[in-house]
């Protein structure tokens, strides 16, 4: 949740120095603070139906399809920066926004790796409470006389 404020913030800071037009920083950002929410609350439940475990994949399917696109556009912006300051010279750049947009693509480098992890936690742990769950538990004990 932190990265996701770091996100957010780099994002609004460079969005005021007129160098992001995408806003990935607040997608990125504000679904991250969103997964940490939902996984605190998820990991609270004893008691985990079928119903949101696929609700978790699906919106860990959602972050790490924002992630690609946050690091892809990220990257682009940061290139695009590099390119101005070798071709135009440095006067089109400023190096703070140059460190900020490196900050970015660290966070959304980041962000990516921690939904990695995440997922395969989750397969992990939905493949441990299969193994431990019976299936068909008797009702009736088996009571020897």
């Amino acid at each position: 949740m932190v990265v996701g404020l770091g996100t957010i913030v780099c994002d609004v800071i460079l969005t005021i120095m007129n160098e992001s037009y995408s806003f990935t920083g607040l997608w990125s950002g504000a679904l991250s603070i969103v997964l940490g929410i939902y996984l605190i609350l998820f990991m609270s439940h004893p008691h985990k139906n079928q119903g949101s475990f696929q609700r978790l994949k699906l919106f860990h399917l959602g972050m790490f399809i924002v992630a690609v696109i946050a690091l892809i556009l990220s990257s682009i912006n940061l290139a695009s920066d590099s390119c101005y300051k070798i071709f135009l010279g440095p006067d089109r750049c400023h190096d703070s926004s140059y460190l900020i947009k490196i900050i970015l693509v660290i966070f959304f480098s980041f962000t990516f790796v921690q939904i990695c992890i995440t997922i395969a936690m989750t397969c992990i742990y939905t493949k441990k409470s299969r193994l431990t769950v019976p299936r068909n538990p008797d009702p009736t004990p088996n009571i020897a006389y």
